[in-house]
């Protein structure tokens, strides 16, 4: 395992049993707003992902504002705040209805549902701190697939409370990414596989949590600005969500609390949640450009996917030359070459196997995995103190978006 595999992995519903959520108690001196996010790249995103027409922006956008409770204080100060917080919701981050029904509970929820893939990036000396998360959305149940409102299901495993409804799997998407305020970020994007239309409840959800074409760089804007003016029979509130599905747009999630005046003067101050996204440096903007929405529009297919850009920007084949016998010096560092191959992640190993009937594809990323392996070589020998001259936003964004 390198080292930008520690600490990471793919939650389900043993790990939510067996790291409780201990938000509050931990406290981690950060600089900056939002923790920084991993550099493992287990899927070939880069070829997607590198490089774009503009630059894309780096403001965050308030997505949404929301009420919590109004407060006896003339002027609040910040440091008041977590003592207000948690003698209005003790050990939550909301107003719970039923003690039992912890943030873990909605979280497995989510991950018991097989639909939703929840990454986070713990720390390998704090195994229960969460550093960052990534949610890939595969699908959105709808009252249909559930049949019964009311109906309880069964979690997998063992659990306190054993059982949920859709209310509660409603809930959760509203309440599982409510991670600790400031010190915490989470990359969204949606699977290939997921519907393309959504219960109405989750057009709810899409205003606080979710993406917005305010954060688009200019080459999405001009695809979102198609994409309005040409699908008039999807409701103007619908817009979004089906067009950052079909385009794998991702985005940024993090949030905060604040003190607001915002009834009349002479009322106190409000405490209320801000929900907050950015656009994600890594993503393509070639993905949800104005042509690739064009051809999609017209044809129901795009030109430029998640998966072919791979063939397309992969660098042309060097017409063959003869090679003169190589030296011992040559020879050593082709040796070298051959023990990194050998070198591959088990996950590595396990896509290229998967891609087995597609060679030009699996070279392309047998390719990128070696390119990788002598970065990695290379970032071990200059020691740690090289990855701390990153910004903080080029460490957040480094975070894969792609990997399902």
């Amino acid at each position: 395992m390198s080292k930008r595999d520690k600490g990471k992995g793919i939650q389900n519903t043993d790990d939510t049993i067996r790291y409780p959520a201990t938000f509050h108690e931990i406290q981690v001196p950060v600089q900056n707003k939002f923790n920084s996010l991993s550099n493992y790249p287990p899927l070939p995103y880069e070829a997607v992902v590198n490089g774009s027409f503009s630059k894309p922006h780096d403001r965050y956008h308030v997505k949404h504002t929301e009420h919590l409770f109004l407060i006896n204080l003339n002027a609040p100060s910040l440091p008041s705040l977590r003592p207000i917080i948690q003698k209005s919701f003790g050990n939550f981050d909301y107003l719970s209805d039923n003690l039992v029904k912890t943030q873990d509970f909605y979280q497995l929820i989510l991950i018991d549902s097989q639909f939703v893939t929840i990454t986070h990036t713990r720390d390998e000396h704090n195994p229960n701190f969460i550093m960052f998360s990534k949610c890939i959305i595969r699908r959105v149940l709808t009252s249909r697939d559930w049949k019964e409102p009311f109906a309880d299901r069964n979690f997998s495993k063992p659990n306190h409370p054993q059982s949920y409804n859709y209310n509660d799997y409603k809930m959760a998407w509203f309440r599982t990414f409510l991670f600790r305020l400031e010190t915490h970020s989470c990359v969204f994007n949606f699977h290939d596989s997921c519907q393309t239309t959504f219960p109405v409840w989750f057009y709810h959800w899409w205003l606080w949590f979710d993406n917005t074409p305010a954060i688009l760089p200019l080459e999405g804007k001009m695809g979102w600005d198609y994409w309005v003016s040409h699908t008039p029979n999807i409701e103007p509130y619908m817009k979004e969500a089906p067009f950052f599905r079909t385009f794998n747009v991702a985005w940024i999630f993090c949030w905060e609390y604040q003190f607001q005046h915002f009834l009349q003067p002479s009322f106190p101050f409000l405490v209320v949640r801000i929900y907050k996204v950015r656009w994600c440096n890594d993503f393509k903007i070639i993905l949800c450009g104005k042509e690739n929405v064009t051809h999609f529009l017209s044809t129901n297919t795009k030109i430029d996917t998640l998966f072919n850009l791979a063939q397309i920007e992969a660098p042309p084949k060097q017409p063959a030359l003869a090679q003169p016998t190589p030296s011992k010096m040559e020879t050593s560092s082709s040796t070298k070459r051959s023990s990194h191959s050998s070198g591959l992640t088990q996950r590595q190993k396990d896509l290229l196997e998967a891609l087995n009937e597609e060679p030009v594809l699996r070279k392309v990323y047998l390719q990128k995995f070696m390119a990788e392996d002598h970065t990695s070589d290379h970032s071990d020998k200059a020691g740690s103190s090289a990855s701390t001259t990153k910004s903080a936003d080029e460490l957040q964004d480094s975070q894969d978006p792609y990997e399902y």
